[in-house]
């Protein structure tokens, strides 16, 4: 009996000690991201080293799954991520998604590029693909698309592509469209190796746009936005922002 006693008393004064111990070191909590971009694209690549150092820096862990456009941003509206990592300057222009808090520091910079498989079409800009009147293919829920092609070319000349950048050269390759605008448009030269698009004579045919890309966090994360722009402004100034860059570059090539 004496014995029992004697170790609850150690217990009982061991107790503080050990809740100091696990306090001191919690697990830190992962901010869950969406992304839009295909888990073997430079985007994903680039975004996710980024952002795993920058929250490694800031004490929480990184994760990120990624969904098709509107899935993404239905999520973040209804609060169940914690940010959404890619996304331009201007998409929460005029609060039309008020759940977005954009980090002010850019963490890629995206090409806007033109395919064709008429090797004369060559654009460089926005307003040639109206001049020409041109079948425009676009990738349906890009947000920068739309503001771009939506109202401005005639709606008789444009071609949605509700799923992937795939399936619109797919659609280009078919004739069903004369230019099909790549968002990031490295990634189509890896689309133009597949068996379904090899031998297809489909040719880069200009640039119309470079834009730079924002991470961008939910609303109820608005008091760390300024922090995440410190934190990848230190990885650029130390070099680690192009030593990413360059390895998934490397990756896109390998694969």
């Amino acid at each position: 009996m004496r014995k029992k006693i004697i170790t609850i008393i150690v217990m009982l004064l061991l107790f503080p000690v050990l809740s100091v111990a696990a306090a001191a070191d919690p697990k830190p909590k992962v901010m869950d991201f969406v992304i839009s971009s295909a888990p073997d694209s430079y985007l994903f690549k680039l975004t996710t080293a980024v952002l795993k150092n920058v929250f490694s820096r800031m004490g929480y862990g990184y994760q990120v799954t990624s969904y098709p456009q509107k899935r993404s941003v239905w999520l973040m509206e209804r609060g169940e991520v914690d940010g959404d990592a890619t996304r331009v300057y201007d998409f929460n222009r005029g609060n039309s998604h008020p759940s977005y808090v954009r980090v002010a520091e850019s963490i890629a910079d995206i090409h806007w590029d033109a395919f064709a498989t008429d090797p004369k079409i060559k654009v460089s800009n926005w307003n040639d693909l109206k001049k020409g009147n041109y079948r425009v293919g676009y990738l349906a829920g890009v947000k920068y698309n739309e503001q771009h092609l939506v109202g401005f070319i005639d709606k008789n000349n444009l071609v949605a592509q509700p799923l992937r950048n795939i399936n619109g050269l797919m659609q280009l390759m078919l004739g069903r469209s004369d230019v099909y605008i790549y968002p990031d448009g490295k990634e189509a030269y890896h689309d133009l190796e597949t068996e379904e698009l090899n031998g297809s004579k489909i040719v880069f045919a200009g640039r119309v746009d470079t834009v730079k890309i924002y991470s961008y966090l939910h609303k109820k994360h608005v008091g760390l936005a300024a922090i995440v722009a410190k934190k990848i402004k230190e990885l650029k100034d130390e070099g680690l922002f192009k030593k990413y860059q360059a390895e998934a570059l490397a990756a896109m090539r390998t694969k």
